[in-house]
């Protein structure tokens, strides 16, 4: 008798832990809040979500008028579309971290066109400047205010290629995992997995930490900030270390030396500190090619 039900109980607990997952992991509702460096981390994908969001965004940077920012894309070649956008602000030690999944065909809020049109708010990573013109590429967006971070840490080019991987571990002492399992992954899935959002909220949390360290340095002035806001960091790759001279617009030349290749650093146990919860699943639509104008401000 024992054997005649087990195949029905069987049947019965998988329906049960299966409708239970997707209970748990529905994701056109993942409005809920993921911990990564002891930061509050939305991962948003309506339009209501990501109003709200922008404005809190909006909020933070009047004390703190800076952004980490950062974007990941289908690792394809020719590049693929932009698939995810990361924002980070605030206090240092309570840093609001936004990931907008622009894979889903929703209608991006002006408050947050807005924010990233604001050359007053500081946009700050490496390889920024060419974030902000994918951007504009493949969905519209206007980005002032970007500033690729290597700029500011002259000092850290001179023995070797910097990424931000690089600059986190020499500047912060804090190691970001760089496996390409996790960079080269596709982050237009259905479920973002703890890892991506991990890689994802990490270099955004870390880009406004480095700018914010170089800013008290300046006693919160922008005056040295200025001259090389939405200017590519060019590198010539003919000599190592490369070289690249900036005019100030005083008729003095800064010398800055820098890498384009980026670090791969394992993080060792305990960098992340974690509280996880999952929201709602639905399939997203499959992520455009071709440019799509979404709202962009005229």
């Amino acid at each position: 008798m024992i054997e005649g039900v087990r195949g029905p109980v069987y049947l019965c607990c998988f329906f049960y832990f299966r409708s239970n997952v997707r209970k748990s992991t529905n994701y056109t509702n993942q409005d809920v809040t993921h911990m990564v460096f002891g930061h509050n981390i939305y991962v948003v994908n309506t339009t209501e979500r990501c109003r709200i969001v922008a404005k809190k965004l909006r909020e933070v940077t009047k004390d703190f008028p800076f952004l980490g920012f950062d974007c990941e894309w289908l690792p394809w070649n020719p590049r693929g579309p932009i698939t995810l956008l990361q924002l980070a602000g605030g206090k240092g030690s309570q840093r609001l971290c936004v990931l907008v999944r622009l894979c889903y065909d929703f209608e991006i809020p002006q408050e947050l066109l807005d924010l990233l049109n604001d050359p007053k708010i500081i946009k700050a990573g490496v390889e920024s400047i060419r974030d902000a013109q994918f951007l504009d590429q493949d969905y519209g967006f206007t980005v002032q205010g970007a500033i690729d971070l290597r700029f500011l840490y002259p000092q850290t080019h001179q023995q070797q290629p910097i990424g931000l991987a690089a600059l986190a571990e020499k500047e912060l002492h804090v190691y970001l995992n760089k496996d390409k399992a996790i960079t080269l992954s596709g982050f237009n899935q259905p479920i973002l997995s703890y890892e991506q959002i991990q890689y994802a909220a990490g270099d955004a949390i870390v880009g406004a930490n480095l700018f914010e360290k170089f800013w008290q340095k300046c006693n919160k002035s922008m005056d040295q900030i200025q001259p090389f806001l939405d200017l590519p960091f060019v590198v010539n790759k003919r000599t190592q270390p490369a070289t690249l001279v900036q005019n100030n617009g005083g008729g003095q030349n800064s010398q800055f030396t820098g890498h384009r290749t980026f670090e791969s650093l394992v993080p060792p146990t305990g960098v992340f500190q974690n509280s996880v919860t999952q929201g709602n699943v639905q399939q997203p639509p499959k992520p455009r090619s071709k440019k799509r104008s979404r709202n962009k401000k005229k």
